[in-house]
């Protein structure tokens, strides 16, 4: 157990490896769910279910690494959404991108503002610039 643990957290693995694993854990939930279904879930249970077992994972991945998986990856995110959306699993289409703002903008509105949660919050921040400039927005408006 010790040396799973030490892999997930300590491995130098690219992004890639990362939006790798993320996605084979969100098919096998999609699999699980249109199974789920098949034996007779109504639509709008699908689309909770979907949003607890999908999206809750995505969303927890993007907190860590969001800002710097490439248009690839992100492009294979978003095709994950989609096939949920075409297997009506869920009626709502999510996007990455979204999805990475939304995840900033409650970490902004946090009611009772900890250490832990302004740190995340600047990492957040952080990761979205450096995003902005990799999508070549490279330009700062200088104070006048």
């Amino acid at each position: 157990m010790c040396q799973v643990i030490r892999h997930s957290c300590c491995s130098k693995s690219s992004f890639s490896e990362q939006v790798d694993r993320l996605l084979s854990v969100c098919n096998q939930r999609l699999y699980l769910l249109s199974q789920l279904r098949k034996q007779g879930l109504a639509d709008k249970c699908s689309g909770i279910v979907y949003d607890a077992l999908v999206v809750g994972k995505v969303l927890y991945a993007l907190s860590g690494w969001g800002g710097y998986v490439s248009q690839t990856q992100k492009d294979r995110i978003d095709a994950s959404f989609r096939k949920a959306c075409k297997w009506r699993l869920t009626s709502k289409l999510y996007n990455y991108m979204s999805y990475f703002l939304k995840l900033i903008e409650n970490c902004l509105l946090v009611v009772k503002p900890t250490v832990t949660a302004c740190i995340t919050c600047c990492r957040l921040v952080v990761r979205l610039f450096r995003l902005h400039c990799y999508l070549g927005n490279t330009t700062m408006m200088s104070p006048e």
